[in-house]
């Protein structure tokens, strides 16, 4: 299965309130396609031509967090960023080539979400039919994507230090997937817990 992610000034309409949070939602973008891609996913980052102007936060723009960023986070998303055609550099011509010799909706996502971290609420929309449907959210109001074997929604919670509702995910049982740093968090419990001090 192919994800195709679109970042866009539509996909920042709310940034960050200051650089570090800014830094932190690009840490767990980038976290999410790493988990993503694990599963065997092929994803692909479209952005506009001069993405770099792209404004995360007040007066810090895309291109100052990849000054900030560390060398590691930032060749992924350069690397992620170069392999998919820019959302605006496809020709008419070819455009009118796919409409006449391939169907778009080999292009299109099979599922989509909205997120608005304001309203505590998440939108999934999957392709069927050739159309885009919102979905209904189960019993735990998670919206399942079964070809991923995850479940998607709104966790409550303390992350980086900060209460918000944060878009998680679950697996189809209903069991949160815990970031690396989580992991890392418990791992380190279950150790000491054993007498056992990790090194640092």
């Amino acid at each position: 299965m192919d994800f195709d992610l679109i970042l866009n000034e539509l996909s920042l309409r709310n940034p960050a309130p200051n650089e570090q949070v800014a830094q932190q939602r690009m840490s767990e973008l980038i976290k999410t396609i790493k988990a993503v891609k694990a599963q065997g996913v092929k994803v692909s980052l479209r952005t506009k031509e001069d993405f770099h102007t792209i404004i995360l936060a007040p007066n810090y723009p895309l291109r100052h967090w990849l000054n900030d960023a560390d060398q590691v986070e930032r060749l992924f998303i350069k690397t992620l960023a170069t392999k998919a055609p820019f959302s605006t550099n496809i020709a008419n011509s070819e455009i009118q080539e796919i409409e006449n010799n391939v169907s778009l909706s080999e292009f299109r996502p099979p599922f989509y979400g909205i997120y608005e971290v304001n309203k505590a609420s998440v939108e999934v929309y999957e392709l069927i039919g050739g159309q885009y449907q919102l979905l209904t959210a189960n019993e735990r109001g998670h919206y399942p994507i079964h070809p991923l074997g995850v479940e998607l929604g709104i966790w409550q919670g303390q992350y980086y230090n900060m209460e918000l509702p944060w878009l998680r995910w679950w697996d189809l049982q209903g069991n949160l997937l815990l970031t690396g740093e989580e992991r890392a968090d418990r791992l380190t419990a279950q150790l000491r817990s054993l007498g056992i001090e990790p090194e640092a």
